[in-house]
């Protein structure tokens, strides 16, 4: 099969979605394969203006079929205001900006912590949950499906993040380190560093910074 491909040689604005726009017309497909939502495509159609950012340019053509890759890049917003359920763990005690908690802790899944968390256990923050704040814990770090932790996240052994899971700062694991489909961390406005005796990445998996891995990095 036949394909176009346009590539931009310097640091964006080249016009690559005009381009892609008026090329798209006779394909079947059109794909964007990399890049991050940082990006912005506008299309005028008539009287109506498209500002895109995820989706390729050609979504516009009716016989044309858009696809996002696995190259892609998103980086999930933090949501403060979308029905999550304030949540306080128990045995705290408050050292300075930090809640410290003796032993395990599980945050609930759909839940909202708001502070800095040292964890002299485990911590498993449920599905959909959200930390305000970094995070450390002394054994393993579990985030569930789509849970968020808007600061650093630290685990003096294995640090897992789940599908679609988000971390917004540095991500550092004394052992290992997997980041599930869909998982990220940082941002295009927020460079990370992820570090590990050895890291995995699924496919779709993100990190907007650099990765140091002493047994290097792996695809799963």
């Amino acid at each position: 099969m036949l394909a176009t491909v346009v590539v931009g040689l310097q640091w964006g604005d080249e016009g690559k979605g005009k381009a892609i726009d008026l090329l798209a017309r006779a394909g079947a497909l059109v794909v964007r394969y990399q890049g991050g939502d940082n990006a912005g495509h506008t299309v005028v159609l008539g009287d109506e203006t498209f500002k895109l950012h995820l989706v390729p340019s050609g979504v516009l053509h009716p016989d044309v079929t858009p696809v996002i890759a696995h190259g892609e890049a998103r980086e999930p917003p933090i949501r403060p205001d979308n029905g999550l359920t304030s949540w306080a763990p128990e045995g705290v005690r408050k050292i300075g900006d930090h809640l410290r908690i003796e032993g395990d802790l599980d945050i609930p899944k759909g839940s909202r912590v708001t502070g800095n968390l040292v964890v002299a256990g485990r911590l498993r923050i449920g599905a959909g949950a959200l930390v305000e704040g970094s995070i450390k814990a002394h054994r393993d770090i579990e985030l569930a499906e789509g849970a968020q932790v808007s600061g650093a996240a630290v685990s003096r052994a294995r640090l897992s993040v789940g599908p679609g899971g988000w971390i917004g700062g540095p991500a550092i694991a004394e052992r290992g380190l997997r980041l599930s489909q869909n998982a990220v961390v940082g941002g295009p406005s927020l460079p990370a560093t992820v570090s590990a005796t050895e890291v995995e990445l699924a496919p779709g998996a993100t990190v907007y910074g650099q990765i140091s891995a002493m047994r290097g990095a792996r695809t799963l």
